[in-house]
């Protein structure tokens, strides 16, 4: 909710995430939230999920979002 009221009063057309805690599985919650952002995320639980037993708090991930308006200025 922070990130939507940041970005729709501050016309915001580049955000950069760290420490998401999303996996991939999750990561549409940022795209959900933010529809006029194309978003890029990268999970760094993946491999603590697919290890099996969980221990500790989640960590990483990063996620790069551009406005719609701007993508066409932006490469990946």
């Amino acid at each position: 909710m922070y990130i939507s009221r940041v970005c729709a009063s501050n016309c915001v057309d580049v955000v950069l995430l760290q420490e998401t805690w999303l996996s991939d599985d999750t990561s549409n919650i940022i795209s959900d939230t933010l529809p006029d952002f194309i978003v890029t995320h990268t999970s760094a639980m993946e491999h603590k999920l697919t290890s099996g037993v969980l221990v500790g708090r989640p960590f990483g991930g990063t996620a790069v979002l551009v406005h719609r308006k701007s993508a066409g200025h932006c490469c990946v």
